[in-house]
């Protein structure tokens, strides 16, 4: 049985294939159509990278929300000040380092920019003020679940259920 006369995917002339398969007439349009499908798997890899980091935003901002309300009346937590010009969300560990606990209720707490900013978030009373606030116990499991998940990549699906969960406690909260 012969394959029937096709239409080239790229050149849009008439063909007899050799095997049923084919779907150019040449190799010149061979090799066009696969740039064409080269090209458009690297714009579906791109895509997704932008789903990505609009995902992690959403999570990121989620979460800020969340600890921003949470943390509305209490004083800086390293130098103590209740009153400051801005405020930030200081992590104990550093979210560019340790990507594992960028989310972790007990790393992120209110400072003032300055300590946060300039002071490189203050770490040592810091530190001091977060076992205060939560108890050494909780501060010693931040620390050693912050060094095993260093290099973690969260997935699209925990970042979805992040934004979520956090967007829902905020809600409660008001």
């Amino acid at each position: 049985m012969k394959p029937k006369e096709k239409s080239c995917k790229v050149c849009s002339k008439p063909f007899k294939p050799f095997k049923s398969t084919a779907v150019v007439c040449s190799y010149q349009c061979a090799i066009k159509y696969a740039k064409r499908k080269e090209k458009a798997k690297k714009q579906k890899l791109r895509d997704n990278v932008v789903k990505y980091s609009k995902l992690m935003a959403e999570a990121k901002a989620a979460f800020q929300k969340w600890v921003r309300k949470r943390d509305e009346h209490l004083p800086c937590i390293s130098c103590g000040k209740l009153t400051a010009e801005q405020w930030d969300g200081s992590h104990l560990f550093k979210s560019e380092v340790y990507r594992g606990v960028i989310f972790h209720p007990w790393n992120v707490n209110r400072a003032c920019s300055y300590c946060n900013r300039w002071l490189d978030g203050n770490l040592i009373p810091y530190r001091k003020e977060l076992i205060n606030r939560i108890g050494l116990e909780k501060v010693e499991l931040l620390e050693k679940e912050a060094d095993q998940t260093r290099q973690r990549k969260w997935s699209r699906e925990e970042l979805v259920e992040i934004r979520d969960e956090f967007k829902q406690r905020l809600k409660l909260m008001r």
